[in-house]
């Protein structure tokens, strides 16, 4: 880069160094040379009584102007202001807000839904191979095996009391082959204080109300049985004419830990029904009949056409 005395800029009278400027937009050094910076009288700038057209001729023989090197590095620092931004980003968090909360809520109600079914098809199985190895062919003929064809509601109480001492005396067996095609890989004995459980409205209660659904269960001794899946149940037992169980399809561990969404109580023959799952009860039962409400797909209410998954958010 040369200093020449033929031209001059803004005015003065002397030459002007460009090696500065010239750097500074190409990002060279002199000592890496290369570069010529002559002075041109074919064009005047800056009301100076001179020519300052610049020109740099680099090692690839090529020219560039003083006025070019400024206009481009200009133009590639334009961007979005701060007021744009922010303006952007107020816009995707109201539709966020608006959004969010639904899809949310239909992720949770299909993560219950599938594991509702996935757990209440693995016990129904359970139920038919303990059934057969017991001697008959399928759970529903069990009750069958030790009351012969004695009613549900037969007013016969001495019938009713010898069938449920037969069935009671056989639950502890029933049980241990029950416990083996579960696939039980875990027991815990809950304590008044291990886990909550919430009813249907959820209100809030002690996990252990669910053990007195259990025969193999006391106010101080609770079995739970975790299974391959994670999910877990509580022991059947034969109560007021039909054989009960209670499940959980993520296990007291994990919430809600709430009656008709992750915790079901299963019996046969059918006594509850949907009514059972009241949306309106304080009641620690009250959605103990949300398995049948959810078997069928209906809204516990009836108030409208949406299906039972989809009502619960």
């Amino acid at each position: 880069v040369q200093r020449d005395k033929r031209c001059s800029r803004g005015g003065g009278t002397g030459a002007e160094p460009v090696l500065g400027n010239i750097l500074k937009f190409v990002g060279l050094t002199s000592k890496k040379g290369g570069i010529n910076v002559q002075r041109d009288k074919s064009c005047t700038r800056g009301g100076g009584t001179g020519s300052e057209l610049v020109s740099v001729s680099c090692h690839a023989k090529k020219s560039c102007y003083y006025s070019d090197m400024l206009y481009h590095n200009k133009k590639r620092i334009k961007g979005f202001t701060l007021a744009e931004v922010l303006i952007t980003l107020g816009i995707i968090g109201i539709v966020a807000s608006l959004t969010l909360p639904t899809v949310i809520g239909k992720y949770r109600s299909k993560a219950f839904e599938v594991g509702f079914k996935r757990s209440n098809s693995i016990i129904l199985q359970a139920l038919d191979m303990t059934a057969q190895e017991l001697g008959v062919g399928n759970f529903k003929e069990l009750k069958s095996l030790y009351c012969g064809d004695l009613g549900q509601f037969d007013p016969d109480t001495e019938k009713q009391n010898a069938c449920k001492s037969n069935i009671n005396n056989s639950i502890s067996k029933i049980n241990a082959i029950f416990r083996k095609y579960l696939g039980v890989v875990h027991e815990e004995t809950l304590t008044s204080n291990s886990y909550s459980m919430y009813n249907f409205t959820k209100e809030k209660f002690n996990y252990t109300n669910l053990c007195a659904f259990s025969e193999e269960a006391s106010s101080t001794n609770c079995p739970v049985y975790y299974l391959k899946d994670g999910s877990s149940v509580i022991g059947l037992s034969y109560r007021e004419g039909q054989f009960t169980l209670v499940f959980d399809t993520n296990s007291p561990k994990k919430g809600p830990n709430r009656l008709g969404y992750d915790i079901w109580e299963y019996e046969y023959p059918k006594w509850r029904n949907c009514g059972w799952c009241d949306i309106d009860s304080t009641s620690w039962m009250s959605g103990l009949g949300c398995y049948y409400c959810a078997t069928a797909n209906t809204k516990p209410d009836n108030s409208n056409n949406t299906g039972y998954w989809e009502s619960l958010y």
